[in-house]
């Protein structure tokens, strides 16, 4: 009698991150409520390029001192060293295709004989020249602004960002948190990206709890604090939203990717930025696993 090994059911890059994070989520943390103020947007030591949209919060949410990165190959031709027993961390990207793969990245932290210029040279590109001011006045087709009331509202009929009154707002950096917030959700209306979602959402009576909207709004104001050198001080950890994601999460294997892609597209608007595809050389991601 021959037995059959079944083999291995291999999960989508969808699965895997998904997965990811809801291990993140049952540990209390939130990715995206990750602050880069003082670690950086995490970013590439060979390249000196920033990671963007999931990725951000994949890397920065491990908890490094330095939010600095490399593949094992990178490793290799600058004579470092993978420390033993180390794992690679998830870095996903698309093809020209739109497929969604991933390769592995080290913290330099879990790494041997990195020259410390390097290191410097990355810690110098890391850190803001962006004040929260420009990126306000430089976004495209920018929607009103009028301070008033106790509460942050973004009403689509008048395209128009309602902010509370300053007594609601403690420093600068809570009311440039906030306003980032309502900004990335104003990138949905018809006259900027035109989102479907974004449309629906906009319904009156429509819940806003655990939308693809409200998850893309907290992922891109959290890039744009990070961006301008700020604590992402608007998003507040409650037992309720982290139960909220959960539960999309564990229904919905793409919602995580498709929201971040969105806030993503939301971040690009805002800055007034082109992306520049895939931010790595596909030599030095071959062989990963």
């Amino acid at each position: 009698m021959t037995t059959t090994l079944a083999t291995p059911v291999k999960q989508d890059v969808h699965t895997i991150v998904t997965n990811q994070v809801i291990s993140q989520l049952e540990k209390d943390i939130i990715p995206w409520h990750t602050p880069c103020d003082k670690s950086g947007i995490p970013r590439n030591l060979i390249s000196g390029e920033a990671y963007t949209g999931l990725n951000v919060w994949l890397l920065a949410s491990l908890g490094y001192a330095r939010n600095i990165f490399l593949t094992s190959k990178q490793a290799r031709k600058i004579g470092a060293k993978i420390k033993t027993g180390e794992k690679g961390h998830i870095v996903i990207y698309r093809t020209p295709g739109k497929h969604l793969q991933y390769y592995k990245v080290f913290n330099i932290q879990q790494c041997r004989n990195i020259e410390m210029e390097l290191i410097l040279a990355c810690d110098e590109a890391m850190k803001p020249t962006t004040k929260c001011g420009h990126i306000y006045a430089h976004m495209p087709k920018l929607p009103n602004v009028d301070v008033g009331g106790a509460t942050l509202f973004y009403r689509y009929d008048t395209d128009t960002i309602e902010l509370p009154d300053n007594e609601f707002m403690t420093n600068e950096e809570t009311y440039h948190a906030n306003l980032f917030y309502a900004m990335v959700l104003s990138t949905g209306h018809e006259n900027r990206l035109d989102r479907t979602e974004f449309l629906k959402a906009m319904r009156p009576g429509t819940p806003k709890m655990g939308t693809t909207e409200e998850l893309l709004a907290e992922m891109g104001s959290s890039y744009l604090c990070a961006y301008a050198g700020i604590s992402p001080v608007h998003l507040l950890w409650d037992r309720f939203t982290v139960e909220g994601w959960l539960f999309r999460l564990r229904t919905n294997s793409r919602f995580l990717v498709a929201a971040s892609i969105q806030a993503e597209e939301a971040v690009n608007y805002i800055l007034n930025i082109t992306p520049s595809g895939t931010q790595m050389c596909m030599e030095d991601i071959e062989d990963e696993e």
